[in-house]
């Protein structure tokens, strides 16, 4: 006897965390008709649960049910609870202002219902977004967070469609850059000796600064001929970093002045300050006080530690990749960016060895010439 179309989700594990997974391969026939993958993995019963029972109103009616009407800020407050599970402290204080942003626009739109927001509605908070002079990467993160929600209502049984689709995304732009040679020569140089084991340090491992000021002491292997650190990075991926000696040097400074469970003694807003410095308090940054340019921020160590890996030393973008941390390859080579002093040096040699090429060429077929005058019959 057939089985009733009934899919309920069961607890498990993937990759080490706890999901809901819904497993409907006894029920591919119907799941093929849906268009629906056979398996789905969620963070959340009542996510999985929902969309169980928008599978069973699919498969009776043959069609998306309408929702109904659903208030956009119960949606937002749900969809917000489903993404801050297993989040870092600084992306759900990211989502919060993303959501916050949203609501307010809704609220001074008379926007409701789940249903009234269409690519029109998305255009108007696209341009409201605008006129408040925010930045391109800024605005994509807006409209990301509320394309991300939409995807969620779909899966959910909550919307149709998703209206950011037909939206188009600002260029994105970047403002980051690498230190210039001469560049890093001011900076260590002249930078306060006690933060430039702090600089060295980020320069020369390319941490994200979460992760620096994460490190704990016991995840330093110091004391063996390959010292190197051991980080828990994002989405609590491990990986390790060698040390150069002048590396070793400064974690030892740290491992020498305060007696804290973490390498650093700084928190994350302070390394920031430290740097750029902090227009309220009258605190002038590093940057400043040397007279560096404001487009270097604290993520150009990381930018300049994985430039250098890839031009300089040839290492291969997959080991760039893994001392990195990136799950892709892709966004690595985001963070590589052209070095023209490499690139000139690269030419040079290629100049050199093509000349000599020729040169070996002339001296060959000079040879060849006289040894046929030589062996010509009375010559």
């Amino acid at each position: 006897m057939k089985r009733p179309f009934n899919p309920e989700p069961k607890q498990t594990t993937y990759k080490g965390s706890p999901v809901y997974e819904v497993d409907c391969r006894q029920w591919t026939g119907q799941m093929r008709a849906l268009s629906h993958p056979v398996r789905r993995r969620f963070l959340t019963k009542g996510e999985a649960q929902a969309w169980c029972r928008q599978l069973v109103v699919d498969s009776t009616v043959g069609r998306k049910l309408d929702p109904g009407p659903v208030a956009l800020s119960s949606l937002c407050d749900l969809f917000q609870k489903s993404i801050e599970a297993g989040a870092a402290m600084e992306t759900i204080k990211t989502y919060r202002s993303q959501k916050r942003k949203f609501i307010a626009f809704l609220e001074r739109h008379n926007v409701v219902d789940v249903r009234e927001v269409t690519p029109a509605v998305v255009e108007m908070y696209r341009a409201d977004l605008f006129s408040e002079d925010l930045r391109s990467n800024t605005i994509i993160g807006y409209l990301s967070w509320l394309s991300k929600m939409y995807r969620w209502a779909n899966r959910t049984g909550y919307g149709v469609g998703n209206p950011v689709d037909g939206v188009k995304m600002p260029k994105r732009e970047s403002r980051r850059r690498n230190f210039t040679e001469d560049e890093l020569r001011t900076l260590m140089a002249g930078a306060d000796p006690e933060l430039k084991p702090l600089w060295t340090l980020l320069l020369l491992t390319g941490l994200r600064r979460r992760e620096a000021v994460e490190l704990l002491r016991d995840n330093v292997v110091i004391e063996t001929p390959a010292p190197f650190l051991r980080v828990v990075g994002k989405g609590k991926k491990v990986r390790t970093i060698p040390l150069v000696p002048e590396a070793q040097e400064a974690v030892r400074h740290f491992l020498g002045v305060h007696d804290c469970d973490t390498l650093l003694p700084f928190t994350y807003r302070e390394i920031y300050v430290l740097w750029a410095g902090e227009s309220g308090r009258k605190i002038v940054g590093e940057r400043a006080r040397l007279g560096l340019p404001d487009d270097l921020d604290v993520h150009s160590f990381r930018h300049t530690f994985l430039t250098w890996l890839a031009n300089r030393t040839g290492t291969p973008l997959t080991e760039v990749q893994a001392v990195a941390g990136h799950a892709s390859v892709v966004t690595t080579t985001l963070y590589v960016h052209r070095d023209e002093s490499m690139l000139r040096k690269g030419m040079g040699r290629l100049g050199a060895d093509m000349v000599s090429v020729w040169y070996q060429e002339d001296a060959a077929n000079e040879k060849i010439q006289r040894t046929a005058v030589v062996t010509r019959p009375g010559a």
